[in-house]
């Protein structure tokens, strides 16, 4: 009896033993906890595609350098905390997956929240991640569904698909639902040609393969390759948006020569000189605005007491009151000064009269005053020599305001100046403005009617 027992009893051990090495070979092997050997793409003869861009200007493309921040954070290892955040950033010692992904843009050169807040502002019918609240910017950027819908509408949507291993690149941002997550593809791959994730799950390694392992639990739904050609807060339309049809193509960057060979057209040469530095003004509005341009202030549209924001913060009607304040005007005191006059001219006055400290950076504002006191002229693109130097033009549909450059693109249409939180603040972007919004209002300053900001 005793010997039966002991069998019995032996035969217990042996299955818990057997129990608890499976749970730890489990456990080893769902964290990768053992040594991998890492692949690289010249193992396969996948040639790594290289980004036209370079926004942190390091001289290092950008999907190498977006592999390069996001390996940053998994070396710095963040301890895995889903905490909400006031001002929206997390502590670099603290983040999940989505904070991998911001973190990982911001070392590239792109500052994600605001990309994804302006959007978001634009339209927020298209985000399901909201709160039943509405919009909040201190969340937003770091909710996975939300950063699958901003990269559905402004990146290349790409196959799903793993048996092709070179259509994963670095650099590469997936998400997964059923327990939503997002990751960054690396540099390194596994002996089947496909790609390490570099991501936060809570994991131990956070640069490991898993791409495939996590088919196994997740459901792929996005694979998106960055295309920083049409981030613009307002955009109507994505770049091979899953969400859109529109597959139009990019705009040029700021970087191209302005195509103007060829082109006959006169330059309009303003009779003002009002800040008397020898140049006329439409020049010195272009010249105003491209020093917006190039100082590519953050995209910010907060409330300022006294009216002007820091120079290293703006919107659309910042890069306006800049370029004219260059050229010698207070577009501010003028635009206060007609309000005052003509309340009932301005319907983008709040219900509780006007304020000083916002009024003059209302596109709506702007419009009226510009219809009031500058030339308005047509709205026609037909002919291009109409469209000059120094114009302003004015969208609805997601309120818009810019400066027209003394660029033009190949059909002799002006570039634009303007800010939207895009990545080129000079582009070859009129034509593509119209398509995604309504213009109304194309307006030549004449200051005659209102004198500069000592007459207002």
């Amino acid at each position: 009896m005793r010997s039966k027992k002991r069998r019995l009893w032996r035969w217990w051990v042996l299955a818990a033993a057997c129990v608890l090495v499976l749970a730890g070979a489990g456990f080893v092997w769902f964290w990768n906890l053992l040594p991998a050997r890492a692949y690289t793409a010249e193992d396969f003869d996948i040639e790594t595609l290289v980004s036209p861009y370079d926004a942190n200007g390091n001289g290092v493309d950008d999907y190498a350098d977006i592999v390069a921040g996001a390996r940053l954070d998994a070396e710095n290892h963040p301890r895995y905390d889903g905490s909400y955040w006031e001002g929206g950033y997390p502590p670099g010692d603290v983040g999940v997956c989505t904070d991998t992904v911001w973190r990982a843009f911001e070392y590239a050169g792109y500052d994600l929240k605001v990309l994804v807040d302006a959007d978001i502002a634009a339209r927020p019918e298209t985000y399901p991640g909201l709160d039943e609240s509405g919009p909040d910017p201190n969340i937003d950027f770091r909710r996975v569904r939300n950063l699958d819908v901003f990269f559905a509408q402004h990146a290349e949507v790409l196959t799903l698909d793993l048996s092709d291993p070179a259509q994963w690149q670095p650099g590469d941002i997936v998400v997964f639902e059923k327990v939503d997550h997002i990751a960054i593809c690396s540099d390194k791959r596994n002996a089947d040609g496909l790609p390490w994730l570099i991501h936060n799950g809570g994991q131990p390694k956070r640069e490991e393969n898993a791409l495939q392992k996590l088919t196994m639990t997740k459901e792929l739904v996005g694979h998106y390759r960055w295309t920083p050609t049409d981030v613009n807060s307002g955009s109507e339309d994505g770049v091979n948006g899953k969400y859109d049809d529109d597959k139009s193509g990019a705009a040029p960057t700021s970087a191209s020569p302005p195509e103007t060979a060829g082109l006959d057209i006169q330059a309009h040469v303003s009779p003002n000189d009002a800040n008397g530095n020898g140049v006329d003004d439409y020049a010195d509005i272009v010249a105003g605005a491209r020093l917006d341009a190039e100082n590519h202030p953050r995209y910010d549209g907060g409330y300022w007491e006294g009216g002007y924001p820091p120079d290293d913060v703006g919107v659309c009607t910042d890069t306006v009151w800049r370029a004219f304040e260059f050229a010698g005007y207070d577009l501010k005191a003028l635009v206060d000064a007609d309000i005052a006059a003509n309340p009932a001219a301005y319907p983008g006055v709040g219900m509780a009269g006007p304020d000083p400290n916002i009024d003059f950076r209302r596109v709506r504002n702007l419009d009226v005053f510009f219809m009031r006191h500058g030339e308005s002229l047509t709205l026609d693109l037909s002919d291009a020599e109409a469209w000059q130097p120094g114009d302003i033009v004015v969208f609805a549909d997601k309120d818009h305001i810019a400066i027209c450059s003394d660029r033009r693109n190949a059909e002799g249409l002006p570039w634009l100046i303007h800010n939207a939180g895009q990545v080129e603040r000079e582009e070859d972007a009129l034509y593509d403005e119209v398509q995604k919004r309504t213009l109304i209002g194309h307006y030549r300053w004449t200051p005659a009617a209102v004198g500069d900001a000592d007459d207002a």
